[in-house]
């Protein structure tokens, strides 16, 4: 059959209230069937661009015309409508949701039945006919009517599928290129700057293999969101997926976020555990791929107001202000925001939630998301989060429209997102109650038997290790030669050879013979501690240092001179 027109029938009445909401089905039986009617087969045949109607008020003229009805429409659909139509002469496609099969179904109807063209080049005329429904959407979205010049994208479609389809490539590429450049005119009119989109990679340890290989392979600018350990295990079991990924980084292609080793409770580790699991993340990170981390950012939730002044101190210059997990966090209706600290420290952050590139549904809304941040946003800015090699077909055409134009927004990494735009200079500050983990519910779920206790055992170890190394350090800034220690032993135990050390050091060449009670306060603030003090001692004496009796065996001492390892000064108790 000749074709004199080809159109699809849509769920609304006009492209002011098309879709924005639905599940995958939708979303996928729309999409495909209005992509795969701008293949160019079907564009040169017809000679017109696609066009649509409402599926609650169908056309009436049948001979010809071949018409697309995807699920969503066909309980709007007038009954009866299809059978006439089809003995009226027509081509009706129904209840496809794969772009595949609908083309298949459509070249069948040509009278020189399926012609042979290569899979990119239809791949790029299937990204036009998304992008044009895109920029058709995100104009309504952003209050403007319609500025497209729709003679000339219809001449330079049609144009540009006869040159494919008679193999002459170059000449079906400038009229694509010009097809792109009308899309990219009609958005300047109503956001004329620059809008970012942000590809964020998720590494985990089962995601390190092939499908990374193909995602670095297609060279698509990218950030990789992963930890130090997972780092480690990628070059160990799939070194030639680290060296694709360094070669991506070193070409500006892809950048890593991350900076942990691994991603712990972090809310709840004691503060030299944080410092520790930074620095070896971060040393790890270097000397893998040859630079840190600009950017600090986590899968799991593990967000705290505290961050600010770890991350500045360390070195970020950015920081995700959102994980993927089961956590809360508080919101903000700015997409990059200044985020304040406890200690009001400061660091720049993207706050957006990711839309997850691998639903199908994520792109109804992605227009309506688009537009609010146009309206909201110092620089209108889209994330999309996804695992390697698993975004869903939507989501690959958008990649391929940037890669023609920005009428939708140009693909950026996070490092240069950060480096090359500014913020509104708008500072924010959370509350720590509106940060929420979900740790103990997920070790609960895990059958943990140790779900609270885990993480008091953990602050006592890292206490008895800062008190340790401090006397460690005490003990070799005086000049005392340290006692051997027992790597094996516990923490306490180690604690106590360096105290005895320390001791033996400060009473050499002592004549004072009597028993008494040497007192070090390894932390930086005044502190009120209980000591045993057995009743023969009597009394204790010590410089304005107040006591109170606790019983035979205790009293409480009041240490008020702080032991700093920048400066050394201690108390000592003894007898009168």
């Amino acid at each position: 059959m000749k074709l004199q027109e080809i159109a699809i029938l849509l769920p609304c009445h006009s492209l002011e209230d098309f879709p924005s909401e639905g599940d995958s089905d939708t979303a996928d039986g729309l999409f495909a069937a209005w992509t795969a009617l701008w293949h160019p087969a079907l564009l040169a045949d017809s000679g017109r661009k696609p066009t649509w109607y409402r599926a609650d008020n169908p056309p009436s003229e049948f001979a010809g015309r071949l018409y697309v009805v995807p699920p969503a429409s066909e309980a709007k659909l007038v009954a009866g409508w299809v059978d006439r139509a089809l003995e009226g002469g027509a081509a009706v496609i129904v209840d496809q949701l794969k772009r595949g099969a609908i083309v298949e179904e459509a070249l069948a109807q040509l009278d020189a039945g399926a012609p042979t063209v290569d899979d990119e080049t239809a791949a790029d005329f299937f990204a036009l006919g998304f992008a044009f429904l895109m920029v058709e959407l995100l104009t309504r979205q952003m209050r403007y009517m319609s500025n497209l010049d729709q003679i000339h994208m219809e001449n330079q479609s049609v144009a540009a599928a006869r040159a494919a389809m008679a193999g002459d490539m170059e000449t079906s590429g400038g009229h694509l290129k010009r097809c792109f450049e009308v899309l990219q005119e009609a958005r300047e009119r109503f956001y004329p700057v620059d809008s970012y989109l942000i590809d964020l990679t998720l590494l985990a340890e089962t995601t390190l293999q092939a499908g990374l290989k193909r995602e670095l392979e297609r060279g698509d600018t990218t950030s990789v969101l992963a930890s130090g350990e997972v780092l480690q295990r990628l070059f160990d079991e799939a070194p030639e997926n680290g060296r694709l990924l360094r070669e991506s980084i070193a070409r500006g292609r892809a950048s890593v976020v991350g900076g942990e080793w691994r991603e712990t409770e972090l809310p709840l580790l004691p503060a030299n555990d944080l410092i520790e699991n930074l620095t070896r993340g971060l040393e790890t990170h270097e000397q893998l791929l040859g630079k840190r981390p600009m950017v600090f950012g986590r899968r799991r939730a593990g967000l705290s107001p505290m961050l600010p002044q770890v991350l500045t101190r360390f070195g970020f210059k950015a920081a995700l202000h959102m994980t993927l997990d089961d956590g809360l966090f508080p919101k903000s209706d700015q997409s990059r925001i200044r985020w304040e600290g406890i200690d009001r420290s400061v660091i720049d952050c993207l706050a957006r939630i990711p839309l997850d590139a691998s639903r199908p549904e994520s792109f109804l809304g992605l227009c309506r998301a688009l537009g609010d941040s146009m309206d909201r946003d110092q620089v209108a800015t889209m994330i999309f989060a996804h695992w390697p090699d698993r975004a869903c077909t939507w989501y690959d055409d958008l990649r391929r429209v940037a890669r023609h134009c920005d009428c939708l927004g140009k693909f950026t990494t996070l490092d240069d997102y950060f480096t090359q735009t500014t913020g509104s200079g708008r500072l924010v500050r959370f509350e720590p109650e509106k940060y929420r983990v979900p740790y103990l519910h997920q070790a609960v779920a895990k059958q943990d038997p140790r779900p609270v206790s885990f993480s008091i055992e953990r602050h006592e170890q890292a206490g008895a290790k800062f008190k340790t190394e401090t006397l460690t350090a005490l003990a070799s800034m005086l000049g005392c030669t340290a006692t051997p220690t027992n790597e094996s032993a516990e923490v306490s135990a180690r604690g106590a050879q360096q105290a005895a050390a320390l001791a033996a050091c400060l009473t050499r060449g002592s004549s004072d013979a009597r028993e008494g009670l040497l007192v070090f306060n390894v932390h930086s603030a005044a502190r009120d501690l209980p000591v045993e003090w057995p009743a023969s001692w009597g009394r204790l004496s010590a410089p304005s240092s107040p006591q109170q009796s606790l019983g035979d065996r205790l009293s409480l001492i009041h240490i008020s001179e702080p032991t700093r390892l920048r400066r050394i000064s201690y108390a000592v108790f003894c007898l009168k």
